[in-house]
């Protein structure tokens, strides 16, 4: 890297097709911090991660409806990303997902995968940054070990009961998740590492999640990171250890959230907590006349209680049939109000009810340039949460 630039960071673990989206648009927001500050944008492929489960689900969505994906992969538990293959079966898979754009990788890697379908982000002046391909590991190791001989674990833990009792929430506890692993160079065997535990020389060190941010930092004196909020939230648990080890704490910039919808339809940001609620009501002005609020009647208390409990039944079952015209009278003023049936868009922002960003694959808008271009136009807005329509 070159001396004196200042260096945007961002990052992932990488996933097959790019999944989740959301790593696309950690992409994009650190290209454009990059180009306001006169830096160099890097994304770092966390590649020394072994959560085989996330790294090879995705989804898409086909005629409205969402297809789970699951690419196979026959590496024994606990293996490193960096050492998965990517071979011709996974390539067919791919282009019959995503189409005949998708390009074959340079290796059969997953990593090259990544790197390849990511072209478009290259093109905009991104680099990738592998902790396993472009470091020396084993002189990196002896600043580890040094680490490693300060207890972290114990300041990690000590720094989570702080936030606990403070009341701010932390997505790693240091208590339960290991801070330091080993990783054997020769099969890519990551193996959860206790304190004090010793190990063999010819293994890597590799570090948690939570000491991840630290050795960023040390290895390319970060200037800024673009982070999601569960990211923010971990870095919180590592306030201590910058000065300790007498590294630099980057600026933190807070990704924004990023929705798509159908282009036909108006989605307001205030309207989206309420649509994933299913909260049609709340959507509609507040005089909308609906049948169950018409339904009134005066009891009679000299009516004798057989009566009166009989009528009280039949208000309620009357009741509840009227309330379900009102959801079908909702959805149909709320169709012509949003441009979509309001269960569709529900469905369409949080497919399997998470965001859409979290669950869908970010491969249609990197083999897209109208829509990359789009999505690049819409994330330079500097809004927290961002609406775009679709092409």
């Amino acid at each position: 890297m070159e001396k004196n630039v200042p260096l945007v960071l961002t990052g992932q673990q990488i996933g097959i097709g790019w999944s989740p989206a959301l790593s696309v648009i950690k992409a994009l927001v650190a290209i454009q911090e990059a180009k306001r500050i006169g830096g160099k944008p890097i994304f770092w492929m966390a590649d020394e991660d072994h959560d085989a489960i996330e790294i090879s689900r995705s989804a898409i969505r086909r005629q409205g409806k969402i297809i789970k994906i699951q690419f196979e992969f026959n590496q024994r538990p606990n293996t490193s990303i960096a050492w998965f293959p990517f071979l011709d079966s996974h390539q067919e898979q791919a282009v019959e997902l995503w189409g005949s754009m998708c390009p074959n990788p340079e290796l059969p890697t997953l990593r090259s995968h990544f790197e390849t379908l990511g072209q478009p982000l290259k093109e905009l002046g991104l680099s990738f940054f592998s902790p396993t391909r472009d470091v020396d590991r084993f002189k990196l190791n002896a600043l580890l070990r040094d680490w490693r001989d300060l207890n972290l674990e114990n300041k990690l833990k000590l720094r989570f009961d702080e936030l606990e009792y403070q009341g701010i929430a932390c997505s790693i506890n240091p208590s339960t998740q290991a801070t330091w692993f080993t990783l054997d160079p020769r099969n890519g065997r990551r193996t959860r590492l206790e304190q004090k535990e010793l190990f063999e020389s010819d293994l890597w060190l590799s570090p948690g999640a939570a000491l991840r941010p630290l050795v960023q930092s040390h290895l390319l004196n970060v200037h800024t990171v673009i982070l999601g909020p569960s990211e923010m939230s971990y870095w919180q648990l590592i306030d201590p250890l910058w000065e300790i080890l007498g590294i630099r704490k980057p600026i933190l910039k807070l990704r924004p959230s990023l929705w798509t919808i159908p282009a036909q339809s108006e989605v307001s940001v205030e309207q989206l907590p309420l649509l994933q609620n299913g909260n049609w009501e709340a959507l509609l002005p507040a005089d909308v006349s609906l049948p169950s609020k018409s339904l009134t009647i005066s009891l009679n208390p000299q009516w004798d209680s057989d009566s009166l409990t009989i009528i009280n039944q039949e208000l309620k079952r009357t009741r509840n049939r009227l309330q379900k015209i009102d959801r079908r009278i909702q959805r149909l003023m709320l169709r012509q109000t949003l441009g979509e049936d309001p269960e569709v868009l529900q469905h369409h922002l949080f497919p399997l009810g998470k965001d859409q960003e979290r669950i869908l694959s970010g491969a249609p808008w990197l083999l897209n340039h109208p829509m990359l271009s789009q999505l690049t136009e819409s994330l330079s807005k500097a809004s927290p949460v961002v609406i775009m329509k679709e092409l």
